[in-house]
C-alpha cells in the first residue's frame, strides 16, 4: 500500500498531509453550511437529500484520507 514516503530516504511529507487535512476540514465546513442554507430556505426534499449524500461522501473520503495519512 502506498504511503506518503519517498523511495529514497523515507522522508514523510508532513506538510502535504497537513495541507490535505486542512482542505478536508474547509470543504466539509463549506458543504455543511451549503446544506444548512438549502434547508433553511425551504428547498425541496430531493435537493436536501442530495446535499446530505454529498456531505456524507466528503466526510467518508476525508476520513479515509486522514486515516491513511496518519498510519505508519
Amino acid at each position: 500500500m502506498m504511503d506518503l514516503y519517498t523511495d529514497l530516504g523515507g522522508y514523510r511529507m508532513t506538510w502535504l498531509s497537513n495541507v490535505l487535512i486542512v482542505l478536508f476540514i474547509l470543504i466539509s465546513a463549506y458543504a455543511a453550511i451549503a446544506l444548512y442554507r438549502e434547508m433553511a430556505q425551504g428547498g425541496s426534499l430531493l435537493h436536501s437529500m442530495w446535499g446530505m449524500v454529498r456531505l456524507g461522501i466528503i466526510l467518508l473520503l476525508g476520513g479515509l484520507l486522514i486515516s491513511s495519512l496518519t498510519t505508519n
